[in-house]
């Protein structure tokens, strides 16, 4: 079993890739969506032996999705994937394990991040013996059919002689959105829009609003 002892971030990557087994910790936004992500041994070969690597993908807006077409790593009948094993992270590091994965541990057929970042971060590790077909993973970028995901919303009275509202919300991400309309009511019934405040178009970064 091949034991890691550190792994740094280095290159961006770009275009259809094979797991770089290197030592090195890699990161890839992929130029395109959907793309594919094939072991070291790429889509004919077998994986090869006693190999390590740290890959982190960032979708291009919304979160990475991940669907494993072919998945074929070598098992230990006594530890779980203590030979060969792929690691699956919730986000830009190593913080959160999905789940570590080989023949007795496959895993589902399809991941997508929950991370604020939309990242998912990989661990392809093997030993020096016994080689398998590895695996081919369809990466996709994945977004809701809403074009942003409200994370918060809050709407407070504030005293005074003429009182108003404060309105909070924030947004985790927002797909293609040009500006959010605030509208009034005095019956629920009837709406009237009062502002617009303009939105961040794409993003994936975090973000707060407040109007009164």
């Amino acid at each position: 079993m091949t034991t890691l002892v550190i792994l740094v971030m280095t290159t961006m990557l770009t275009g259809q890739l094979n797991f770089p087994v290197d030592g090195n910790w890699y990161s890839w936004t992929p130029t395109t969506f959907p793309n594919v992500l094939y072991d070291d041994g790429g889509p004919s070969n077998n994986y090869g032996n006693d190999g390590l690597g740290g890959l982190t993908i960032y979708p291009a807006i919304g979160a990475v999705q991940v669907t494993f077409n072919f998945f074929d790593v070598e098992s230990e009948p006594t530890v779980p994937c203590g030979y060969d094993a792929l690691y699956v992270y919730d986000g830009e590091d190593f913080t959160t394990l999905i789940g570590q994965y080989c023949n007795s541990n496959p895993p589902p057929t399809t991941i997508t991040s929950t991370h604020p970042s939309g990242a998912l971060t990989f661990i392809w590790s093997t030993d020096v013996s016994i080689t398998q077909g590895g695996f081919d993973i369809t990466v996709d970028d994945y977004y809701s059919s809403f074009p942003i995901i409200l994370t918060s919303f809050t709407a407070e009275p504030l005293e005074g002689i003429n009182p108003q509202v404060e309105i909070n919300f924030e947004v985790a991400s927002q797909v293609n959105n040009d500006y959010y309309t605030i509208l009034h009511s005095t019956d629920a019934y009837e709406y009237q829009p009062i502002t617009t405040i303009p939105g961040a178009g794409n993003s994936n970064t975090a973000t707060s609003y407040r109007f009164t």
